[in-house]
């Protein structure tokens, strides 16, 4: 596959409405179209909420992993490298027998089973002998699929998240370090650990929308005027609030608004409180959601509806 086939692939699957983009490919160097791309992905993907795009890390038993599974920023793929039945980095001298090696390294977010796959194949077949990391990022992007089964509410890199934070680290002779990024501890080899489908899922809360658990949005003003210029703010602070909870903020508009963040930028240092800026072209009204997770289950989420008047 061509680099301009597979930018153009990854578009195509966004415009046709994937929620999952399952990439078992890589190699080469940065390429603007790639790049494009996965942007392209993230942020018109899932009617705003962004496609998850998951990169298989490589099979050259090297550090680093290949591109694009190292793309950056990190929260805008998932990087998978593979484990061997011994429940280790998947090396070229693993028990298995399998002469390749997974890579890792500074970008890799997850590890699943890469070595001797069961999986169906083109035409209604099926072969017991898938290697690789892109057999691994397949099991991950199948996940994936099931957390947003489970919510599809959630944004994508939510959905890294919860990957992320619930993996499995009881893995043999592996220390998981303080770090970071914003899934938690993390290891060069095996990233944040194992795939846990179970304990994902676990973490992942039912279709609840706007509201649940015991979460609460305090300080900011709920009627905001912006006077004819358009431009207005304020702050909100989610309660409870724990240095060790993660906080992940989002929203949409109803009416014409030119731009609207929050800021500091949660998506790379989740807090509890941000500050809303919008500068609308018209009246409207701007759901904002916040939702808290612990280290290991999701806490509850909350919703305040700012009413703007311009």
């Amino acid at each position: 596959m061509t680099i301009s086939n597979a930018a153009a692939a990854i578009r195509k699957a966004v415009d046709q409405g994937a929620d999952v983009i399952n990439c078992s490919w890589g190699g080469g160097s940065s390429s603007s179209l790639i790049e494009y791309a996965i942007q392209y992905a993230v942020t018109n993907g899932r009617n705003g909420k962004g496609c998850v795009v998951v990169f298989s890390a490589g099979n050259d038993d090297e550090n680093p992993i290949v591109y694009p599974a190292c793309h950056t920023p990190e929260r805008h793929v998932i990087s998978v490298g593979a484990t061997s039945y011994n429940g280790k980095r998947k090396t070229t001298t693993s028990p298995d027998g399998e002469g390749w090696g997974s890579n890792y390294g500074t970008n890799l977010d997850i590890v699943a089973p890469g070595v001797l796959i069961p999986t169906t194949t083109n035409g209604g077949g099926w072969v017991t002998n898938f290697n690789g990391t892109s057999a691994a990022a397949a099991h991950v992007s199948g996940a994936a699929a099931l957390i947003l089964a489970k919510n599809p509410d959630l944004y994508y890199d939510e959905v890294g998240f919860i990957l992320q934070k619930s993996a499995n680290k009881s893995l043999p002779g592996y220390t998981f370090s303080s770090t970071s990024k914003a899934g938690g501890t993390w290891n060069s080899e095996v990233g944040h650990g194992l795939l846990n489908l179970y304990s994902a899922l676990s973490m992942t809360q039912s279709v609840s929308y706007p509201n649940s658990g015991s979460v609460s949005l305090t300080g900011g003003q709920t009627t905001l005027d912006s006077g004819g210029t358009g431009y207005v703010g304020t702050t909100f602070t989610a309660s409870p609030y724990n240095t060790s909870y993660d906080y992940y903020w989002s929203g949409s508009y109803t009416g014409t608004c030119n731009s609207w963040y929050v800021t500091p930028n949660t998506a790379n240092s989740p807090i509890g409180n941000v500050s809303v800026y919008l500068n609308s072209g018209q009246s409207g009204v701007l759901a904002l959601t916040c939702r808290v997770y612990s280290a290991t289950s999701y806490i509850g989420s909350r919703t305040e509806y700012i009413y703007v008047s311009y």
